[in-house]
């Protein structure tokens, strides 16, 4: 082989990141989703946070569209 990949290989790699990609979304838009349901309970922003890895600015913009 010339060192180049083939279509096809290349084709499976974009699969599998766009995978990834819907992946790590779907992930991101749960952790938003229980934020905001947190966000419901007298749990501080700081637990909060801690809970759900998002900053307390990320925290405090998920408030404000609430």
């Amino acid at each position: 082989m010339n060192g180049l990949i083939s279509t096809e290989e290349t084709q499976e790699k974009l699969n599998k990141w766009d995978i990834q990609i819907a992946t790590n979304k779907g992930m991101e838009q749960e952790k938003i989703n229980i934020t905001k349901n947190l966000l419901n309970t007298e749990l501080s922003l700081q637990e909060i946070s801690k809970a759900t890895g998002l900053t307390i600015e990320e925290i405090e913009k998920l408030k404000g569209e609430k």
